[in-house]
């Protein structure tokens, strides 16, 4: 079984490790760039649903937060 997963695996840590390597830009910017700006982003907040009087939470994103630790 472990033969399964060292194979891929191998893999993976050979890309990964060639990645800082590489000569493709776009994937190197791609991995190192910053998160995106998402905070307090009222679209990711509370989004919208696609369905007619369709709803994706019953609960407000401000009062789970407010439930959160400090």
């Amino acid at each position: 079984m472990s033969i399964v997963f060292f194979i891929p695996l191998t893999l993976i840590a050979f890309f990964e490790s060639q990645l800082s390597h590489s000569r493709s830009e776009r994937i190197r910017a791609y991995f190192s760039g910053p998160p995106p700006e998402e905070e307090g982003d009222p679209k990711v907040e509370d989004p919208e649903c696609d369905d007619e009087g369709g709803q994706i939470s019953t609960t407000k994103f401000e009062e789970l937060v407010s439930r959160f630790p400090e």
